[in-house]
């Protein structure tokens, strides 16, 4: 959750092999002292939306009696564009896949989002369609690539990510992308892969307003002014 691996917490100091548990957990390297299999495994430490993902020792960012996580695999924030964001300056469309809000849902739990993927038109940006998170960005046919790659291509972007399509002066499309110092650093600002993405829906378009939930402290995006084009 929140893009942290699942670690075992020592809890007590009566616990057989307390100190050697402690000890061992303090050897481990760092993060970004590890190859790109180690990162792979151990997961990334990093959380873009809640202190607490910086917290190895945190669970479901500190909040365990309201969340739980059985898979150790969460959206990553709840706000519409909080995460992944892409802005289509091009003249083509193209394909975004992620998680996204429900319009008319006013929570933060389960129900108010789903994994979706949706065409996004010239002009258009993933807060448009009240995505929260955008994980891939594809072609959405063979006669319009993205970057020059085909729809089976698809380009991952980081948390931190906000990628732009523009067109390439050739014709096609390309991303240019911005994302913070560190993201650059990490090395995960995005990269290409084939994964399997949802088909494409239909989902309309909304004005979204962010606002903080008085009555659990949370922030709240509610869809306004929805329209399907």
């Amino acid at each position: 959750m929140d893009g942290i691996a699942v670690k075992p917490l020592t809890v007590s100091f009566h616990e057989g092999g307390f100190l050697g548990k402690v000890n061992g957990e303090n050897k481990a390297p760092f993060w970004f002292q590890l190859d790109g299999r180690g990162r792979q495994q151990v997961g990334s430490p990093w959380g873009p939306a809640n202190a607490q993902a910086l917290n190895r020792y945190s669970y479901v960012q500190n909040n365990p009696l309201k969340w739980t996580d059985p898979t150790g695999h969460e959206r990553r924030c709840n706000t519409v564009g909080c995460a992944g964001k892409v802005y289509n300056n091009s003249s083509q469309s193209v394909v975004i896949s992620g998680d996204r809000r429900i319009e008319g849902c006013s929570g933060n739990g389960d129900e108010c989002f789903e994994y979706v993927s949706v065409v996004l038109g010239p002009g258009e940006s993933s807060l448009d369609y009240g995505f929260t998170d955008v994980d891939r960005i594809s072609a959405v046919d063979a006669d319009h690539p993205l970057a020059g790659r085909g729809p089976e291509w698809r380009y991952k972007i980081g948390d931190w990510t906000t990628a732009t399509i523009v067109d390439d002066g050739n014709g096609g499309t390309g991303i240019e992308l911005q994302a913070p110092n560190i993201a650059w650093w990490l090395g995960e600002v995005g990269e290409w892969d084939k994964k399997n993405i949802p088909d494409v829906v239909s989902r309309p378009k909304c004005k979204w307003v962010t606002k903080q939930d008085n009555s659990d402290f949370e922030s709240v995006s509610t869809a306004t002014e929805c329209s399907r084009e």
